[in-house]
């Protein structure tokens, strides 16, 4: 779990704790406690090095931050000793977590280079990689497991082998081509255990077309359908002899309408071919619908058991291309998918998420329920961007009943920290956008609206933030209500976004209603 990783008996903190230093969090010191009148201390604010360059938004490298009091720089005796403690307890706790063990002088990657092997004599192909200590030469043995058997379905060579110096080894794979109708096998191949190396990444995985019954899939394809632009899925199939027909079905939430003709359902391999272009006319419909899921299966007409499945998006073409994100909450399955790019919300707790209700003839139609109490959607990463403008806008209906003092609907960073912007509703009746720039002065009420918005009615909100200015505005169902100049220094916070409650998740400050239409619109500038 995330708790045992930050603060566990196999932690960082815990590692450095053992060299008899206080560390927060850790399992001495689990969090910063508690100021005077008792109320909850903040972590730090610092994470641009783990944002920008961690894994979390696709960096290759995880990282950790931390930061350091005075007492642990003041001399250069004090610096050395601490660097050797920090150095042994990161490689500590990196081989406890990775399980690579980084005292072993080589390493070694399997990669399927060449995935699928076929009992027509079309051979696959195994790579493996040699990093470290490579001057002697290696045999490493290899093992498989899966469907195919190494007695009977390939010839699995016993090893591969290194010469000295190299690095680098390309064994090719061979299928045994049997008598039995069997279909595709799949098989993987990993090293012996016990070997004084230490192994890389996972087991490489291959495939085996049977010539006695054929193998088809659906070829992958770089681009995507969108509405009004030309696309085709490609069937393969690797046992060309005879003709073969393929019947294919098309569900998910597109309809006959979103195609400018019926899609094929019967397509015909002529013998000899290996592969046939399925189009897929979306049509340009002109209606904002945002992407929509698309399923294609297919199944060969001498044997229907035999299915292969395309899972796919249909992207609108409708859509203002400066609209970062939409959850408009109607996927039947996937409510929580972004409706231009499929990010997700994160709805908490797991256990017992908040419902998505919906009302076809209500508008909006669908709305995320948020029970006051531990109910929140969470959005992994907010664009930071401080450049053109900004657009946040959604719809949300407040319980008239809620007791909680604040009301919050959009929480990013802690209330009056440098890059932070937090929404919410007052039992006072203010609706409060607390927005602040790198540079700002901070006055969390220059954006302040007075209106009783706990009266059980739908309300719109949108935030638009000018960054040539800078300049935010506050819109309140569909009027202008607040204006201020803020923003000054740029935004730089690329972290959570909590939907429904402050985001250190305090108690009464959740927000007791609905939330409904999210969008986020990232305009660059004017001229694009």
């Amino acid at each position: 779990s995330f708790s045992s990783i930050s603060r566990g008996p196999l932690s960082l903190g815990a590692e450095l704790e053992s060299h008899g230093y206080a560390v927060v969090p850790s399992p001495g010191h689990p969090n910063p406690g508690t100021d005077s009148e008792g109320s909850a201390l903040d972590y730090y604010e610092g994470g641009y090095n783990t944002a920008h360059h961690g894994s979390r938004h696709g960096g290759l490298s995880d990282a950790i931050q931390l930061e350091h009091p005075l007492v642990l720089r003041v001399t250069k005796e004090v610096r050395e000793a601490y660097a050797a403690d920090l150095a042994e307890s990161v490689v500590s706790f990196f081989e406890e977590m990775s399980g690579i063990a980084l005292a072993h002088p080589t390493g070694l990657r399997l990669i399927a280079l060449g995935p699928m092997l076929s009992e027509t004599g079309e051979p696959g192909l195994l790579r493996a990689i040699r990093t470290g200590d490579a001057s002697e030469a290696l045999t490493v043995p290899l093992r498989s497991s899966g469907e195919a058997l190494a007695s009977s379905d390939l010839s699995l060579p016993e090893g591969v082998e290194f010469t000295a110096g190299e690095q680098v080894v390309d064994l090719p794979l061979h299928a045994i081509d049997d008598d039995l109708v069997e279909g595709p096998e799949a098989f993987s191949l990993r090293v012996e255990d016990g070997l004084p190396i230490q192994i890389l990444g996972e087991p490489a995985s291959f495939w085996i077309a049977d010539n006695e019954s054929p193998a088809l899939w659906f070829e992958e394809r770089a681009s995507t359908p969108t509405e009004g632009a030309p696309f085709s899925l490609l069937a393969a199939r690797d046992f060309c002899e005879s003709a073969e027909t393929l019947e294919l079905e098309v569900s998910g939430e597109v309809e006959a309408a979103d195609f400018e003709n019926e899609l094929e359902s019967i397509i015909h391999w002529e013998a000899g071919e290996s592969t046939l272009s399925i189009p897929i006319p979306a049509s340009a419909d002109q209606i904002t619908e945002g992407a929509e899921e698309l399923v294609i299966e297919g199944a060969l007409s001498t044997n229907p058991s035999h299915l292969i499945r395309w899972e796919g998006w249909l992207y609108d073409n409708d859509l203002s291309s400066d609209l970062n994100a939409w959850w408009d909450l109607s996927h039947p399955v996937l409510p929580e998918l972004d409706r231009v790019a499929q990010t997700p919300l994160i709805f908490l707790p797991l256990d017992s998420p908040p419902l998505v209700e919906a009302n076809p003839s209500s508008t909006p139609s669908h709305w995320l329920a948020l029970d006051g109490q531990e109910d929140v959607a969470v959005l992994e990463a907010f664009f930071a961007d401080s450049v053109g403008e900004w657009w946040i806008e959604f719809q949300f209906r407040a319980r008239p009943e809620s007791s909680n003092e604040f009301n919050y609907l959009w929480s990013h960073g802690s209330v009056g920290s440098r890059s932070s912007l937090n929404i919410y509703l007052t039992s006072e009746g203010t609706l409060r956008t607390g927005f602040r720039g790198e540079e700002d002065d901070w006055s969390y009420t220059l954006l302040d609206v007075e209106a009783q918005l706990l009266d059980g009615e739908w309300h719109s909100y949108r935030l638009e933030i000018d960054w040539e200015t800078p300049e935010a505005r506050v819109f309140l169902d569909n009027e202008q209500r607040a204006t201020g100049a803020l923003g000054t220094g740029g935004y730089d916070r690329v972290d959570h976004v909590y939907l429904g409650a402050r985001s250190d998740l305090r108690d009464s400050r959740h927000f007791w209603g609905d939330l409904a239409g999210i969008q986020l619109v990232h305009k660059k500038s004017v001229s694009e």
